[in-house]
């Protein structure tokens, strides 16, 4: 299945030329797929982790959160986490997460308009 929001998130970083594969860590929705993919991120890049991630979802940032945490790396001093869909508890982890928000009720409100 492809997912919409990874390959626009792609295709944009490839245009402004910032793409490198081995950033890009795929997996599924979920704070445990969050969590062992940034064990696998720190592990695999080591020295050269990036400044920033962007998570495809919330949860999946919360989970970054921890393993960020774990090896006793700053956020977002060392390291920034970016989610998406501004879910309340966000604001509740340390530190609390920046995330964008996506108004689906517009989007929804659009397509029954449309």
């Amino acid at each position: 299945m492809i997912d919409l929001r990874e390959t626009t998130f792609i295709r944009y970083i490839q245009e402004v030329g910032d793409y490198k594969q081995q950033h890009v860590f795929i997996g599924q929705f979920s704070v445990e797929d969050g969590y062992q993919l940034m064990k696998k991120a720190i592990e695999t890049l080591e020295e050269n982790l990036p400044t920033a991630f962007f998570a495809s979802s919330d949860v999946m940032a919360i989970g970054c959160l921890r393993a960020l945490h774990e090896a006793n790396i700053d956020v977002p001093e060392r390291v920034s986490i970016i989610g998406l869909n501004d879910m309340s508890v966000s604001k509740y982890v340390f530190p609390a997460l920046s995330s964008i928000k996506v108004y689906t009720e517009i989007i929804g409100e659009t397509a029954v308009d449309t």
